[in-house]
């Protein structure tokens, strides 16, 4: 982050860092919540071009904004006429435990089992 702008770069855990899911330009503007929110605006996810209105991070309009600290990015990937997708990201800041999401009860969400994969295996170990 530099001021209201700043860059999202976004990889699995099983591919290479330099090998990015999303590689973006923000900014960063009010929004429902004291949160504010955070506009997508250019730059790349999947490796095609972020649409021209953008992607907006909203918390305050989240399937998963009655959880602390955890921000949802949504959108529709559409490669051609024939073929895309729709996917969601669920960050929280790094070190952080998701406990709570194991105890939540939201019929909102979007999956029944919101944690992250290896949560007990590899991301508790790593913050301790």
């Amino acid at each position: 982050m530099d001021g209201d702008k700043g860059t999202i770069k976004v990889w699995d855990r099983e591919d290479e860092e330099q090998e990015l899911l999303i590689n973006a330009d923000v900014k960063f503007e009010s929004g429902l919540t004291d949160a504010g929110k955070m506009t997508i605006t250019g730059g790349t996810v999947f490796n095609g071009e972020v649409p021209e209105e953008g992607i907006v991070v909203e918390p305050g309009d989240s399937t998963v904004s009655s959880l602390d600290h955890m921000i949802e990015i949504y959108g529709i990937f559409v490669r051609d006429e024939e073929s895309g997708f729709e996917y969601y990201f669920f960050l929280r800041p790094w070190g952080m435990e998701w406990e709570d999401v194991k105890d939540a009860e939201s019929e909102d969400f979007p999956y029944a089992d919101m944690m992250p994969v290896s949560y007990d295996d590899w991301y508790l170990p790593e913050i301790q």
